[in-house]
């Protein structure tokens, strides 16, 4: 099994109406403290909108998750404010053997209107289409109005679950 490396051509730098000039670059396992720290500036409502549940921490597993990626089959970008803090994180992950890739994205609590969120989700569609993924999908809450409409702007279909009336899935054919 070879390890593929940091993709680094993937970096860029962003300049964010109302923000500044942020760094915008794929997730690595040395984001771990900058992560913890971004966490906890998260509403409540925010964590539950992203992570289906009221964190009030990122548990080790999940932090590890979420910064140790195998750039092989999945992808995490973060953009970075000029002091280094989180503006919003996106991510995909697929199977070896699809052409399909979950999405998840979430923005800072005290940074929404400011594009970050269409920033991420359009490098994540780009990066998707140079890697032979053909649709992305994710499961968003049903309460979760502000994402389904990002969503439907972007041209995601969105289809209620059959299994959990509390979830809608949002898909983009690539």
């Amino acid at each position: 099994m070879t390890t593929v490396p940091y993709p680094g051509e993937l970096v860029s730098r962003e300049t964010i109406p109302g923000v500044g000039e942020c760094l915008l670059r794929p997730v690595q396992p040395e984001d771990e403290l900058t992560f913890l720290d971004s966490f906890s500036q998260l509403s409540l409502h925010d964590v539950h909108m992203r992570f289906f549940t009221p964190l009030r921490s990122l548990p080790p597993q999940v932090l590890a998750r979420l910064t140790h990626i195998d750039y092989d089959h999945e992808m995490a970008f973060v953009l970075l404010d000029s002091a280094n803090k989180v503006a919003g994180i996106s991510r995909m992950t697929g199977r070896p053997d699809s052409d399909r890739a979950e999405f998840a994205i979430v923005t800072r609590s005290d940074l929404k209107q400011h594009g970050i969120a269409r920033l991420l989700m359009n490098k994540l569609i780009f990066y998707a289409r140079t890697k032979g993924i053909t649709e992305i999908f994710g499961d968003v809450l049903a309460e979760n109005a502000a994402m389904l409409a990002f969503c439907r702007t972007l041209g995601f279909a969105l289809e209620r679950s059959a299994e959990d009336r509390f979830l809608v899935r949002a898909t983009l054919q690539l």
